[in-house]
């Protein structure tokens, strides 16, 4: 028994010793640390200046806090929320009252509550259940009201109210029997647009007349509807401002300009930003005068364009007290005063109180203090060519010790390629958890803006029309051939990784390349587009012409083939290297299915696979333990393919809701939290 004892004493503290010095003096950031959610987050000063409202955990749960900006800094938890907990909230015009939304275990049905933060009652202002509802529209002009939409009639379109701040009363703004997707409100709260889809792909707008009467007002083509849309009338309802790269609103383009164009009425169309590299994506405006203040050029970084010298001086002044890029998150009703953050990409910015009239910065808090010790890795732009020559705008993070230069590093490490979802999203530089984590256990990483990611023009996101096995994955690989031919990846050790898109590639990768990854990790993903677009939530089917132009027609044989050629489903003979698959089990968007079937396939063929399930998740884990039980699994499976530095798995699965549905990772902790790994798919 002593002897059994002693090898027990010493296992452990070698394992200790491997933890905290394998490969990388660098210590290991522990994976609690970077899995948690932030102690805050959501950060609003509400209109009148005197309180700041925001998200932190209680119980393991988020909830919502209080505390004024002056005096008396004493904090005040307002709701009692478990599990999931809220999703977000935001101030309203009526003095002390908030509104917030959850769902239920990320089935995206979302409920809308408001909260008196003074006498802190708490009341449900749209049904639960399988109805989702979400806030349209508010305006100071009508400080007791806001627009809602609700499917509660038919879960397929999205009807508007009026409804009452305080009490809830709603009245019926317009009945949404057309199919209509986007509805656009003047500052007096009065509806002057809405939108649908036509059976092109494109979308129509049509002017609300009232009365429930509209008329058509213009079309912009699918080639636009990324780049084009409307951004928000000016104060007199006349004009209209538009993100727009379209001929029918001024001139044919390639990247989004932000314009001003009279409204339903002939007249100059007024041009306030553009860029050859980038969309202009919106604006920021002055929410009392109703004037944009300011937009950005995101290319390889954000940058400032101003139309409002005030505001160009609080940027200015911001910038001269903290390095990194300011960004103003929320403001005041008489936008004196202001919450802000900096943006690095190696660093977690505190929140900050701006008083503008004494030009003062004032620290609020540290949204994850127990970070601030540690080192992270700079972010590193860089363009690199696709082989039919489009630029990818990319961004690689090394990890510490390995020195970027000249577009060469001292030596190659293995790499994850982190594959962003949507697919009409796109990366960003900035601060990311997953990225450091990953750069922390000896990883480069590598994210890719592949063809069809917004904000590089529309030639540029309208390229993944049905390249979705065919041109999106050479992308991707293009990208890890140039890291492999700079020296930055070993050839040997490549992990493709992703989530919802991100995972569906993750997928093709390896059965369309079967041999060019080391391993695999899908999270979320698609493995069938077919079933996929099968399956979609009701409310999403308004956009089926759009889908059927991007993906193909799942309506007719020749479309369902060619959705089926794309799908993961129909090579999974060709998967040859390791996957790891994670799913929530309350997933609207992509459902569990999806992870399911190819599962099956892959059991029924002998080919090992690991797929963990979450039964209290939806699309992607939002549950700080369910976040770090998925984690340590992923960093045991890249640390067995990858050789990785990675954190013991001890007993961080303990408290998620984990099931392990298929185990082919040799791994104690699994197997004591289990008994015995699981080798059956979970059809429940």
């Amino acid at each position: 028994m002593k002897k059994s004892i002693i090898i027990t004493i010493l296992a452990g503290l070698i394992g200790f010793l491997i933890y905290e010095f394998q490969d990388n003096p660098n210590l290991l950031i522990p994976r609690s640390e970077l899995s948690n959610d932030p102690d805050y987050w959501n950060v609003r000063i509400s209109p009148d200046g005197k309180n700041i409202a925001y998200l932190s955990k209680a119980a393991g749960s988020k909830n919502i806090f209080v505390r004024n900006t002056e005096g008396n800094e004493k904090t005040e938890q307002l709701t009692q929320e478990t599990g999931r907990g809220v999703l977000g909230m935001s101030w309203t015009y009526v003095p002390n009252y908030l509104v917030y939304v959850k769902d239920n275990g990320g089935d995206e049905n979302h409920q809308l509550f408001n909260l008196n933060i003074k006498t802190k009652e708490i009341k449900a202002l749209t049904p639960g259940g399988k109805v989702k509802s979400g806030l349209v529209a508010a305006s100071h002009l009508h400080p007791n009201e806001f627009i809602i939409a609700i499917n509660d009639r038919d879960e397929r379109h999205f009807d508007l109210y009026k409804m009452d701040v305080v009490t809830g009363k709603k009245d019926l703004v317009f009945l949404n029997k057309g199919g209509f997707a986007e509805f656009y409100f003047d500052r007096k709260l009065k509806l002057r647009i809405v939108s649908k889809f036509n059976e092109a792909g494109g979308i129509d707008y049509f002017i609300h007349e009232g009365g429930g009467f509209l008329s058509p007002y213009l079309t912009i083509s699918h080639e636009d509807t990324e780049t084009t849309s409307p951004v928000k009338f000016d104060d007199s309802g006349n004009y209209l401002y538009w993100t727009s790269t379209s001929g029918v609103l001024e001139k044919e383009r390639d990247k989004a300009a932000l314009i001003k164009k009279p409204f339903n009425k002939p007249g100059p169309v007024e041009v306030l930003a553009e860029s050859s590299k980038a969309d202009i994506q919106g604006a920021v405006f002055s929410i009392k005068g109703n004037k944009p203040l300011f937009t950005t050029e995101n290319y390889l970084k954000p940058k400032y364009i101003f139309f409002d010298n005030d505001i160009k001086k609080d940027i200015e002044f911001l910038q001269s007290q903290q390095n990194g890029l300011p960004v103003i998150i929320s403001s005041n009703l008489d936008e004196d005063k202001m919450i802000v953050v900096y943006e690095f990409s190696d660093q977690i910015s505190s929140y900050y109180l701006y008083d503008k009239n004494k030009k003062q910065l004032t620290e609020l808090f540290n949204p994850q203090a127990k970070l601030a010790k540690y080192e992270f890795s700079e972010m590193h732009p860089v363009e690199i060519q696709s082989r039919d020559g489009l630029t990818l705008v990319s961004y690689l993070t090394l990890p510490s010790g390995i020195h970027y230069k000249n577009g060469k590093t001292n030596k190659p490490v293995p790499m994850v390629l982190l594959v962003h979802g949507g697919p009409m999203l796109r990366d960003d530089w900035g601060f990311s958890k997953t990225v450091q984590r990953l750069a922390n256990r000896g990883y480069a990483v590598l994210q890719v803006n592949y063809r069809g990611s917004t904000g590089f023009g529309k030639k540029f996101t309208r390229a993944i029309n049905k390249q979705h096995w065919d041109k999106v994955p050479e992308d991707l690989q293009d990208a890890v051939k140039w890291a492999i031919n700079k020296k930055i990846a070993d050839p040997k050790k490549v992990c493709i990784m992703g989530g919802s898109y991100g995972g569906y590639q993750t997928l093709v990768g390896l059965t369309k390349y079967p041999e060019f990854y080391t391993c695999g990790v899908d999270i979320v993903g698609m493995s069938n587009l077919l079933t996929t677009l099968q399956s979609m939530p009701e409310y999403w089917k308004i956009a089926e012409a759009k889908n059927r132009l991007q993906y193909g027609d799942r309506t007719t044989k020749r479309g369902r083939k060619e959705l089926l050629r794309m799908s993961p489903i129909s090579y999974v003979d060709r998967l040859q290297k390791p996957l790891l698959i994670g799913h929530g089990k309350n997933d609207p968007r992509v459902k569990k299915a999806e992870s399911d079937q190819i599962v099956k396939a892959m059991r029924e063929k002998g080919i090992p696979v690991t797929y963990v399930m979450f039964p209290d998740e939806g699309h992607g884990f939002s549950m700080p333990k369910n976040r770090m039980a998925f984690n340590a699994v992923e960093e045991k499976f890249l640390a067995t393919y990858l050789g990785g530095r990675f954190e013991p798995i001890g007993n961080d699965l303990d408290e998620s809701s984990m099931k392990i549905l298929a185990n082919d990772l040799n791994d104690k902790a699994i197997e004591n939290r289990f008994a015995k790994p699981v080798k059956f798919i979970d059809h429940e």
